[in-house]
């Protein structure tokens, strides 16, 4: 649920990327409108990300023998690895007028590969949205007054999740036990980002009322609601059992910051 940004030492070498795109942009009608299209191609390098069942605080039951950040040995905590993002993306724009605004879309890929981590296969990242679409508008029908909308759908993010592994798998990778009682089931992630999340969309509403003051000030009063259907876009996904029997699994999602009312007071001068 954090991230942490760690300095380059003598093992772990600076991250860096190298990225080309190409893209043409067209004015028309009197340059009222603007259609652009963009193709891009990046390939990352010495990216780094956690182990196996690494966890960075992993702090002692006696935390006095936890002294300095020196002996976390955070360095042996992480792998390194390369990675990819590609894809195009598409806008139209309408500059002049009442009504304003854009209508953007993006076709994309993110992949990443570690040697010691998937078993060596290249895997989506957790940000790899194959498509994003955002609809934003503006609409002033007076200097007093501006409306404003934007609606944004996307692919939703990548999660790893935990596979129940069954008896019978138990047996073929640990071999006869002999034992009369069979093992219980393990839990594992068969892949990384194995789960992707449901499709992400909300829709933002705004309106702005402004007034023109002595000596060139102007004040804007700002009312906006934040996700205004109040769709309950995932945050995360966790497992849990039903009831008392274990092997009854049921996947879910937690939800933040859905419908979220705001205004605001801004004074220029």
């Amino acid at each position: 649920p954090i991230d942490l940004w760690v300095t380059s030492t003598s093992r772990i070498k600076p991250q860096y990327s190298e990225q080309v795109s190409v893209g043409l942009v067209k004015d028309l009608l009197n340059k009222n409108y603007t259609l652009s299209v963009e193709g891009y191609y990046k390939k990352m390098r010495d990216i780094i990300s956690y182990r196996e069942g690494a966890n960075f605080v992993q702090l002692e039951s006696n935390q006095d023998a936890f002294t300095s950040f020196s002996e976390f040995g955070w360095e042996q905590s992480i792998t390194t690895g390369q990675g990819w993002a590609y894809g195009a993306e598409f806008l139209a724009r309408k500059k002049t007028g009442k009504l304003r605004g854009w209508l953007g879309y993006t076709l994309s890929w993110a992949q990443r590969q570690f040697d010691q981590l998937n078993n060596g296969q290249k895997f989506s990242a957790r940000y790899d949205r194959r498509h994003d679409l955002s609809f934003v508008t503006t609409y002033a029908p007076s200097k007093k007054i501006t409306l404003s909308a934007n609606w944004i759908l996307s692919s939703g993010l990548n999660y790893t999740i935990q596979d129940k592994l069954t008896v019978s798998n138990y047996d073929n990778l640990f071999g006869d036990l002999n034992t009369n009682t069979p093992p219980s089931p393990i839990e594992y992630a068969s892949e990384r980002n194995n789960l992707k999340g449901a499709t992400y969309h909300r829709l933002d509403l705004g309106i702005q009322f402004h007034k023109k003051k002595k000596k060139n000030r102007e004040r804007t009063w700002a009312f906006s609601i934040y996700n205004a259907y109040n769709r309950k876009n995932a945050a995360l996904y966790y497992q849990t059992t039903e009831g008392f029997n274990p092997n009854t699994v049921k996947l879910k999602k937690l939800s933040i910051l859905q419908m979220v009312p705001s205004f605001s007071y801004t004074c220029k001068f």
